[in-house]
């Protein structure tokens, strides 16, 4: 680019209405030529080249260069903001015009009167338009850290504690800065809004849990990753809206060429990916001749998205297919391994192309022998096989457990030197027999569980660091109030958040992390003194009208709409409620779901006759989560059993009073057992579930750590979560030991298909 083109950019610039509301100069004298004398030429061209003395330190690149910068200049240059408090790019109004000049040419935003315009809107609008300059990758990190911010503030002021003070709030109060910071509860929660956050996760792991627990294990285990340079659809999308290589098909670029475009709009290719993880989920659930999964089709699924090394992502999902075989794990299964072979193969004629054989083909990357590794850490290349068969695990007492693994480790150099012309003759020279293969699937609910604790409950990891780092907190600066803490806090979270330029287009687009096929409704199962609440956002108190001196300002639980619930729902209990009926209006199609009218009148064929007070009945049930208290809590377990199964109208005068819940659960409990099975398909998997977690945590926790105070240990419970959260104080007291009780032989099990 010529000196002239950039002096007229700069010329444009100045004269700006920014740049002139900020006072902006261009100092156009450093664009002068300046020619050195004949003389001073050969030298002049050396000076980029001048080493830096030997005494210079190499530790800090940073003090290394700002050394060379003094040495070579003779002088420092004091930034203009020297001394200055920097101000936050939240409280900025044209830091980001002033940011990105070749976006706004030094221009403010312009929006029609009468119109709110909110920080997201601004960012969603200019990122989704056909002109592709605000989706770059720098524009898109920016706006993410700055929308990352602003949500994290706006979540600090959400949730109260439910006490007998919070009855008598009225709006004046909620909009009161001092009482949000006396009435508001101290916790974590505000990391919701941080992209694969502890808090995040915890909760989607919580709701993979209720599924589990009220679907049963899952039949299979999908993963589906980004492949953009390869997908020649998205190719030829991103070169209509780059017009960076005009006359151009996708199959006409190189390597290159392909990764320019993908790395330039992370925008786009997010979307696309999205849409292609949709769309395939919801082939696979139709029952049509176009599913290749026949009559397996997906009934349920589970996916979360995680993001690569290399930035893109890819999808997680676990799956519930109709016809499940629900077999016994053993080596005879028959119709398990009939739906293995009707759903994958491992025939290459059985390819469409030898692009998509390419793909499903491991190779093994520089990531392989980075550490000194021979073998696979997948096992690959597998042990060929003539057919599809269940491996079960051999026992470790079994004594040719050792002959076997020689001999598997002599198989694999064979392999890898030799060709063999068939299967037959392979298994012929080396005098093998199926029992002799030690590759090992386990198809049950134990290693479904430890898959979800080690894959899921990944943030979980890092928990014992974030314990510590508030307990190192507490000990530097012990005189700093809660509000100065969790400043500091967010400030270190802040700082050590590191996304990728689709990540960050991902949570831009607040396209979700983590979906389940149906909804999950959350029952606040522990004491009604402790259940938090939610207060209406302004627009809500706005479009109600509520007054200031107001106490509706509340939003409602799921318990108190079953409260009020129609007298034509007089005889469903809590459960059933949650799960299947809903407000008339929360409905979008009125042929999804059945009608349930106080009067019991025939559904009317439109939804113009449905009251307010009208409910309808799902096709679908949702799945519920509670808080699950453990039978040998006797006392919460009997009062959840009741509350969630036995129909009431005011659960403090029905239930609670004078311990009521004790005689109503040993007068129905066969009636509420009979119920529970309908919610609960494997009532075991929790404890499971709970000691895997267990053992994870205390596996990854440093042992020599100090045992902390119990002031010190209240306020780090404080922080990661208030009352009414999951109590883990039994399995907390797990001992590590060489096994999992998850891997204990069943007595419903055949001593074969124990598991070790």
């Amino acid at each position: 680019m010529s000196k002239r083109t950039i002096k007229e950019w700069l010329d444009v610039l100045q004269n700006s209405s920014l740049y002139r509301l900020y006072d902006i100069k261009v100092d156009l004298s450093r664009l002068q030529t300046v020619v050195p004398p004949e003389e001073d030429l050969q030298d002049y061209w050396l000076i980029e080249s001048k080493q830096s003395p030997p005494s210079v330190p190499s530790q800090n690149s940073c003090f290394q260069a700002a050394y060379t910068t003094v040495e070579r200049r003779g002088f420092l240059d004091i930034a203009p903001g020297h001394r200055a408090m920097p101000l936050n790019i939240i409280y900025d109004r044209h830091a980001e015009e002033l940011s990105f000049p070749a976006i706004y040419y030094g221009q403010p935003r312009c929006f029609h009167m009468g119109v709110s315009v909110t920080p997201y809107m601004m960012a969603t609008s200019e990122l989704r338009r056909s002109d592709r300059r605000g989706a770059t990758p720098q524009k898109v990190l920016y706006v993410a850290m700055k929308i990352l911010r602003l949500r994290m503030v706006d979540g600090i002021y959400s949730t109260f504690r439910n006490v007998s003070t919070t009855e008598n709030v009225t709006r004046r109060m909620l909009e009161d800065p001092e009482f949000l910071i006396e009435f508001v509860v101290q916790n974590l929660a505000f990391m919701k809004s941080v992209p694969n956050s502890v808090q995040y996760w915890a909760s989607r792991k919580r709701d993979l849990f209720a599924m589990l627990r009220q679907l049963g294990k899952p039949t299979i285990f999908l993963t589906l990753s980004a492949n953009e340079v390869r997908w020649l659809i998205l190719l030829n999308l991103l070169l209509k809206l780059s017009n960076k290589y005009p006359g151009k098909v996708a199959e006409d670029l190189n390597t290159s060429e392909r990764c320019n475009l993908v790395s330039d709009d992370p925008i786009t290719c997010c979307i696309y990916f999205h849409k292609l993880v949709g769309t395939l989920m919801n082939m696979l659930k139709a029952k049509q001749s176009y599913n290749p999964f026949g009559q397996y089709f997906v009934k349920d699924y589970f996916f979360c998205i995680e993001f690569q090394h290399r930035g893109s992502p890819h999808a997680h999902i676990l799956v519930w297919l109709n016809n499940d075989p629900h077999e016994a794990v053993s080596e005879n299964m028959p119709m398990t391994i009939e739906l293995v072979e009707k759903l994958s193969s491992v025939a290459k004629e059985d390819m469409p192309n030898e692009t998509i054989y390419a793909n499903q083909i491991h190779k093994h990357t520089f990531t392989f022998t980075k550490r000194g590794e021979t073998t696979c850490r997948f096992g690959i290349p597998y042990w060929p096989m003539p057919a599809t068969r269940v491996l079960v695990p051999m026992p470790q007492t079994d004594g040719r457990r050792s002959t076997f693994q020689k001999k598997s480790k002599e198989l694999r150099t064979c392999l890898s030197e030799r060709t063999y012309p068939s299967m037959d003759d392979f298994l012929r020279e080396h005098g093998l027999t199926f029992d002799a293969y030690l590759d090992i699937f386990i198809l049950d609910e134990y290693s479904c569980a430890q898959y979800v604790v080690e894959y899921v409950n990944k943030s979980a990891r890092g928990m014992g660091n974030l314990n510590r780092e508030l307990t190192k907190m507490m000990e530097e600066h012990p005189d700093r109030d809660y509000t100065g803490q969790l400043k500091a806090l967010s400030v270190k979270l802040l700082n050590a958040v590191e996304m990728s330029a689709q990540e960050a287009a991902w949570y831009l687009l607040r396209q979700p992390m983590s979906e389940a096929s149906r909804q999950i409704v959350y029952i606040p199962t522990v004491w009604p003194s402790k259940r938090q609440r939610c207060r209406k956002r302004r627009k809500q108190l706005d479009r109600e009208g509520i007054a200031e001196d107001s106490t509706d300002v509340w939003t409602k639980n799921v318990i108190q709409r079953y409260e009020e619930r129609p007298p034509s729902l007089q005889d469903v209990h809590l459960a059933e409620f949650a799960s299947w009926y809903a407000k008339s209006r929360d409905f979008i199609d009125n042929e999804d779901d059945l009608n349930v009218h106080e009067d019991d009148d025939p559904e009317p064929p439109t939804g113009e006759r449905m009251t307010s007070r009208g409910y309808r009945k799902r096709l679908i049930g949702r799945i519920i989560r509670y808080r699950c208290y453990d039978i040998d809590e006797t006392v919460n377990y009997q009062r959840e059993m009741v509350l969630l199964y036995l129909p009431f109208r005011n659960e403090v005068a029905d239930i609670v009073d004078c311990n009521k819940f004790i005689q109503l659960f040993n007068d129905n409990k066969e009636t509420i057992m009979e119920r529970r099975k309908l919610y609960e398909n494997n009532i075991d998997i929790d404890k499971v579930m709970q000691e895997l977690e267990a053992m994870m945590i205390l596996q990854n926790s440093d042992t020599t750590e100090p045992t902390e105070t119990e002031s010190r240990r209240v306020f780090v419970e404080q922080l990661l979560g208030g009352e009414g959260a999951e109590n883990n104080d039994d399995v907390n007291e797990i001992v590590p030991q060489n096994g999992l009780s998850v891997v204990k032989k069943t007595e419903q099990r055949d001593a074969k298909t124990t598991i070790l």
